[in-house]
């Protein structure tokens, strides 16, 4: 199986969305383990998709205007990544 599989699979439990959008965030988050950054166009170029790099990059435009996430879950991602680099 491939990462964005496992991934999916794991965060579908604390994200109940459709799959579209499940395998759009879980590409995403992969894109921004990869870049190390929040820059959307940064992002897009790791985005793992066959799409040019416009199509990407409109795709995570289109998904942060669609999706919601609680502040719950921020909190809890910003969490992660405030930490995450005492573990580097």
């Amino acid at each position: 199986m491939d990462y964005i599989s496992e991934l999916r699979k794991i965060v579908k439990g604390f994200l109940p969305r459709h799959k579209s959008r499940l395998d759009c965030f879980c590409r995403l988050l992969l894109a921004i383990f990869a870049v190390k950054t929040v820059n959307l166009r940064e992002i897009a170029v790791a985005f793992a998709s066959d799409a040019q790099l416009d199509s990407r990059y409109k795709r995570l435009k289109r998904f942060f205007a669609q999706v919601r996430l609680s502040s719950q879950i921020k909190t809890h991602w910003k969490n992660v990544f405030a930490f995450s680099r005492f573990f580097k």
